[in-house]
């Protein structure tokens, strides 16, 4: 009998799992306790959420040897793998929040809703983030600011073509000292369907592991690509976060090298188009790209990337 990570989540969804009752499993080994508490990425103590619930997936899944990451094997009674004890465990021990998990593109986490907001207020708000997150906000006339605001998407959703479900935000102040606020949505992630294709071993396991820019700031600068046509690319080489183990999570805790790899160009209206590179809808990208642009070419564009 297989349990897939779909189902896994399903099964939590307005549930959630309190570290506590993990700790006082006499079922569950002390290697098990502790993955489970690396899913608590919010660190409140409990697990609760689909995405704290995919990553729990991704720990369970570890203790599996049936050559899969999209299913586990729970067995019979009498002969379960450790991947089945443990997701058993943790689901009978998942207690009901009372509320329901969305999966909305419209997510927004710890980030405000800044909809009743003036743009002014707006500009505030974000280039307040901006900072708090490590970003360097760039005042001059006409200077642009991008943040990027993250929801932590499997790379196998839409069935392996991604999803169009992260926000940017470009902020600047024009010349008479304006301050200006376009928002987008668009995508931060590799979808699977690159899997294999593209990437870096970075474990020496003969894979190819798919990357995403880690949280962070970065400068990029327009230019012209032989098959995107208009894109951003860093001004420097940056870092990748890795999926090594293939899940398309990226809870590995590994970083290699993406050099200038990681750009901002279009994608599809069905598919994200990314193997890693920040990505918009035609008409997202049409707007941004518009927007970008409005007072000539933009210079450095300042990028800070958030996970919410």
């Amino acid at each position: 009998m297989k349990l897939t990570k779909s189902e896994f989540v399903e099964n939590l969804n307005n549930k959630q799992i309190a570290l506590e009752d993990i700790e006082k499993s006499q079922t569950l080994t002390d290697e098990m306790k502790s993955a489970a508490r690396t899913a608590d990425r919010n660190n409140d103590g409990v697990i609760k959420g689909n995405d704290e619930a995919a990553t729990l997936f991704g720990k369970v899944d570890a203790f599996d040897n049936n050559g899969s990451t999209r299913s586990i094997d729970t067995g019979t009674a009498s002969a379960q793998t450790k991947a089945g004890i443990f997701a058993q465990e943790a689901l009978s021990t998942a207690k009901s929040t009372g509320g329901t998990e969305t999966t909305s593109t419209s997510r927004t986490g710890s980030v405000r809703d800044t909809s009743n907001m003036t743009e002014e207020q707006k500009y505030d708000y974000f280039s307040g983030l901006i900072e708090q997150n490590g970003g360097q906000l760039k005042t001059g006339t006409n200077e642009r600011n991008i943040l990027g605001i993250r929801n932590e998407t499997d790379a196998d959703v839409n069935g392996g073509n991604g999803a169009y479900d992260d926000k940017f935000v470009m902020l600047w102040k024009d010349q008479n000292g304006n301050k200006r606020v376009r928002e987008y949505t668009g995508n931060t992630e590799p979808s699977a369907r690159y899997r294999g294709r593209y990437g870096e071993d970075v474990n020496g396991d003969g894979k190819l592991d798919q990357g995403r820019l880690p949280a962070g700031y970065y400068e990029f600068r327009r230019t012209r690509h032989s098959k995107f046509g208009t894109i951003l690319k860093p001004t420097a080489a940056t870092a990748a976060e890795r999926d090594t183990n293939q899940d398309g999570l990226f809870n590995d805790n590994a970083l290699g090298d993406a050099g200038r790899t990681m750009l901002f160009h279009k994608g599809g209206n069905s598919m994200t188009g990314s193997a890693g590179c920040q990505t918009f809808s035609p008409s997202e990208w049409r707007r941004f790209t518009q927007d970008l642009s409005s007072n000539g070419n933009p210079g450095v564009v300042g990028y800070t990337l958030i996970n919410n």
